[in-house]
């Protein structure tokens, strides 16, 4: 575990003017917001968080927008992050940013209020005063896998498989300093070991992702360790909570793939409630 790996989350929440339009929930736009935000503290960091190429140590809720009055509206943005360097940089922009007016969709809209979480130091998402047999999560917004290029095409993974939720869950926990156990980032090898035990609502559903329209499943699944690691349930029971930070699959920046863990406490509210009975198996 590197030394001050931590889990933290805040809620920011928007006053946003001249919105003459429905109830929306913002994918880009929510990302771009952000970063509208953090360049106001440092344009620096802002260009190396918008910058391609890696996993950032940062994931967001879609940017929610509900109408208030003629014209007003109060919009709702979770963001979460687990590099220290990260943390304070968006500390540092989002605490002083009540009198900055930023734009979203052309709308001016005013930071209200900043409410972050007390940092959790990683090590502590493997505390459980039981461990569980299996983990359930909500997949709360569309949530897709990358699966490379083919036929001069972008693949995309679209079924909650064992082997592509956890390989997410466990390449963002070790790239946070978690720790590995003797476990190993294979599909292969996690196809042998963790397995679906419940599914419940599943659905593919398909939202505006700025550029073009992406196509994601939500619904709530519970997943259980079958392989011979007796460390193995503790393991998949911290990348479940972890996942609750970090997201599951590709385009998390953007409000892609949000996921909820179920009866499985990561900070100070209260868990969500228990997965409904429904389809069983494994």
């Amino acid at each position: 575990m590197m030394a001050g790996t931590i889990a933290w989350r805040a809620e920011v929440e928007l006053a946003v003017t001249g919105w003459h339009h429905p109830p929306a929930t913002l994918y880009a736009a929510g990302h771009a917001f952000f970063l509208q935000l953090i360049r106001s503290a440092s344009p620096a960091a802002a260009q190396l968080l918008h910058d391609a190429g890696v996993r950032k140590p940062l994931a967001l809720s879609p940017l929610r927008i509900e109408p208030v009055a003629k014209g007003m509206a109060r919009g709702r943005l979770i963001v979460s992050a687990w590099e220290p360097e990260i943390v304070r940089l968006i500390d540092d922009a989002l605490a002083g940013s009540l009198t900055l007016v930023k734009e979203i969709r052309g709308c001016p809209a005013l930071v209200t209020g900043f409410r972050p979480e007390p940092e959790l130091p990683l090590n502590r998402l493997l505390v459980l005063d039981r461990v569980p047999a299996s983990v359930a999560v909500r997949f709360a917004s569309p949530t897709f896998f990358s699966l490379g290029r083919r036929y001069g095409r972008q693949q995309y993974g679209l079924v909650p498989v064992p082997e592509l939720v956890a390989g997410s869950w466990l390449k963002t926990w070790l790239a946070a300093g978690g720790e590995a156990f003797e476990a190993e980032l294979s599909p292969g090898w996690l196809a042998e070991r963790v397995t679906i035990h419940e599914i419940h609502n599943l659905r593919t559903v398909t939202v505006d992702g700025g550029k073009t329209a992406l196509t994601g499943f939500c619904g709530d699944v519970r997943y259980a360790w079958t392989g011979p690691e007796p460390w193995g349930r503790t393991l998949l029971a911290a990348l479940a909570r972890f996942a609750g930070y970090s997201g599951t699959g590709a385009k998390t920046v953007a409000g892609f793939g949000v996921t909820v863990p179920l009866g499985l406490s990561t900070g100070p509210e209260p868990a969500s409630r228990p997965l409904s009975p429904a389809v069983r198996g494994g």
